[in-house]
């Protein structure tokens, strides 16, 4: 058994889980900073606390100060980040920690060019690696030329997954048919912050490692099983041998830059030809690590102890052959992948080879990433998310199932105003989101300023799941809301607590996410939760109307424009009770 204590910046059932997993198991004092603080993987049993931070937005200044206090307060061995939106800003300002703990994450050189895909290509270009050719972008490029020198599809890489100055914002890898689906992709971007690459077919595999000073101590290596045409998924996976000649692009890397740390480099093989190239390199902890520490190659612990104690653990050995899911994603891969098969015979063979294959876990063949005999509440806590969104799925294939949603959200909202007044009470509507900054900020100005005529005989307020209260708006809900002649510069966030529950007559929520947590707050009141989107028929399936934070501003327009819809519903129905049942 280890000792020690350490942060985990995160909330992830992959990467995040593994580690805390691995360390608790090894007596290490673990805390974590979520950023979900309703994620299934905080009911892990080895988080001894968690702490609430300011999120990282924008640049991380303010996560970054909440952050430093916390690990002057709490004198951690070590901080892990989990994510780029949490290890960029720690990484600009390392030198705010100097002393007070060590930081799981790379040296500064190497960050700068493991975090930018374009530095990282050209690095293994110099060192002869295999890559897929690839175009970079001007001013003036011509989109038809583009297909003519790679041919079809494209990738469309940003050179960050994330940008240090806007943290909340995830930048995709798009892969594109057409020279006008091409035009789309990067529409309103700077071409020095994306290039073209070749699409390289094959399968995904993953080679990862964990190196001192230029010498790798650890490696593990699987494939991607369920690999759409265009891209995988490391959803569902399996161990392999570690291949020769990946091995040893791995290495010239890690070699040249002296690196000391873990790392996935990504690969893409034709196994009809053997050829392979380079994708890209995960300088962090990343989604595929519970299978390679379920089979005994604990890259978290190993990564622990070098940091810590500069101690090498050894090469350990694995299985190949077994298989490693994510139950979660790996649903979610299937269901979207249904629709791409061509009929209903091919359906039905992908769907009976799905199901089929949860037979390796009664053969031991099989691990499940949130699965643990000795940590089980994340699993629990995980099925029963996934069996809501089941039934809710099934839920929508029901022929009229919106106007029955809206139907039943109408007879609430009905029964709970009528019943407030009747007791002589002011109705109170309350608007509740995640972060009360984006959706639910501009859904309670927007009532408000529809429901002036009744301004003293209905209240409207909103609130957040998030436990951080006193956040501003991001410019980009404020931009948007001017549109609707709606300010909201002043607005300051507020948590959800029990007097805001209890003075409440109708909770209004955006999607099953916020209706999810909504519940956990509101668990022993009668105060009826109703979906925003359940009041609009049309255009919105599901009821939910998504969160645009972290969006550009097409986002945050598509959203607010669904948000007035709703409200203008919404405005209608208590109208309406007002006037028929209560009339001044």
């Amino acid at each position: 058994m280890a000792t020690g204590k350490a942060l985990v910046l995160g909330d992830d059932t992959r990467s995040f889980l593994a580690i805390v997993r691995s360390l608790g198991r090894r007596g290490i004092t673990l805390h974590a900073a979520p950023i979900n603080f309703y994620s299934v993987a905080l009911r892990s049993r080895f988080i001894k606390k968690i702490h609430a931070l300011h999120p990282p937005f924008d640049s991380g200044a303010e996560w970054v100060s909440s952050l430093e206090e916390l690990v002057r307060k709490e004198n951690y061995d070590l901080v892990i980040p989990c994510s780029d939106r949490m290890l960029l800003p720690l990484h600009h300002n390392r030198h705010r920690f100097v002393g007070l703990t060590r930081l799981a994450i790379p040296a500064t050189d190497h960050t700068d060019i493991l975090f930018d895909k374009l530095r990282t290509r050209e690095l293994a270009a110099s060192l002869g690696i295999n890559l897929a050719h690839s175009i970079r972008p001007n001013q003036s490029f011509d989109a038809a030329e583009v297909f003519t020198r790679l041919g079809a599809p494209v990738v469309v890489k940003p050179r960050c997954s994330v940008r240090a100055t806007v943290l909340q914002r995830q930048e995709q890898v798009r892969i594109v048919a057409t020279p006008e689906e091409l035009g789309a992709a990067i529409a309103g971007r700077e071409p020095s912050g994306y290039f073209f690459e070749a699409f390289f077919p094959g399968t995904g595999l993953g080679l990862s490692v964990l190196a001192d000073r230029g010498v790798i101590l650890q490696s593990f290596q699987h494939h991607r099983v369920h690999q759409a045409p265009r891209g995988g998924s490391s959803a569902y996976r399996v161990s392999a041998p570690i291949h020769g000649d990946l091995f040893a692009a791995c290495r010239k890397v890690i070699s040249h830059l002296n690196y000391t740390g873990v790392a996935m480099f990504e690969f893409r093989r034709d196994s009809a030809t053997g050829n392979w190239v380079l994708l890209e390199v995960n300088a962090r902890p990343w989604g595929s690590m519970p299978l390679p520490v379920a089979l005994g190659v604990d890259f978290p612990f190993a990564w622990y102890q070098l940091l810590t104690t500069s101690e090498r653990v050894p090469q350990q050995s694995y299985r190949a052959g077994i298989y490693g899911r994510n139950l979660e994603l790996d649903i979610d891969f299937a269901a979207k992948h249904l629709p791409e098969l061509g009929n209903w015979r091919q359906r039905v063979v992908f769907l009976a080879r799905w199901f089929l294959a949860f037979h390796r876990v009664l053969i031991g063949r099989e691990k499940i990433d949130t699965f643990a005999a000795d940590d089980s509440a994340s699993a629990i806590a995980e099925c029963r998310a996934i069996a809501s969104g089941l039934i809710q799925r099934g839920w929508e294939w029901i022929p009229g199932h919106r106007k029955v949603r809206r139907t039943l959200a109408c007879i609430k909202l009905r029964r709970a105003v009528a019943t407030a007044v009747r007791a002589g009470k002011t109705p109170s509507i309350v608007f509740v989101c995640y972060g009360n900054i984006c959706r639910s900020a501009f859904a309670e100005r927007s009532l408000a300023k529809a429901m002036e005529p009744l301004a003293n005989r209905v209240l409207v307020s909103s609130a957040g799941t998030y436990p951080i209260a006193g956040r501003s708006s991001p410019r980009e809900a404020i931009q948007t809301a001017s549109h609707y002649s709606i300010d909201l510069t002043s607005h300051q966030s507020q948590c959800i607590n029990d007097q805001i529950l209890d003075a409440a007559t109708v909770l209004i929520v955006f999607d099953r996410f916020n209706l999810e947590m909504l519940k956990i707050h509101a668990l022993k009141r009668r105060c009826p939760i109703i979906r925003l989107g359940s009041l609009i028929c049309a255009g919105n399936r599901g009821g939910d109307i998504h969160d645009p934070y972290g969006g550009g501003p097409a986002m945050f327009e598509h959203t607010f424009a669904l948000i007035e819809q709703g409200v203008t519903a919404l405005r209608a129905r208590i109208y309406d009770i007002f006037l028929t049942k209560f009339p001044t």
